[in-house]
C-alpha cells in the first residue's frame, strides 16, 4: 500500500502542533520542527522574519509526548520507528516522566 513507507513520515511519527487561519506548525517526536504559512509550502522555522511567532507557538504547542518505547500498547509503533530509522529526539519530554 506504500511504496516508501519514509515518504509517509508526517503521517506516521508523534507529532504536536498548532493550526491557524495563518499558518501552523508542528513538531515531531524526532524533533523535526515545521512553520508554513497558509497558503505556503515552505519550512520557515530558523527564519528571523517568524522567530516571535514560532517561539508563541512552540509554547502552546507544548512539549511532553507519549513515551513509545515503555509505553506497552506503542510497542508495535516504537518498532516501526527503529525499522524506519526514525530517532526519538533527545530533547523530548514525555508525559508522566520525572
Amino acid at each position: 500500500f506504500l511504496d516508501d513507507p519514509k515518504d509517509y513520515k508526517m503521517h506516521l511519527v508523534q507529532r504536536r502542533g498548532v493550526i491557524t487561519e495563518k499558518d501552523f506548525y508542528v513538531r515531531y517526536l524526532t524533533g523535526e520542527e515545521y512553520y508554513v504559512l497558509k497558503d505556503g509550502d515552505e519550512n520557515l522555522v530558523g527564519c528571523k522574519e517568524y522567530s516571535e511567532r514560532i517561539d508563541y507557538l512552540r509554547k502552546i504547542t507544548g512539549k511532553q509526548f507519549i513515551n513509545i518505547e515503555k509505553e506497552n500498547k506503542y510497542r508495535v509503533t516504537y518498532e516501526l520507528y527503529r525499522k524506519l530509522g526514525y530517532e526519538i529526539d533527545k530533547n523530548i519530554e514525555f508525559v508522566n516522566e520525572n
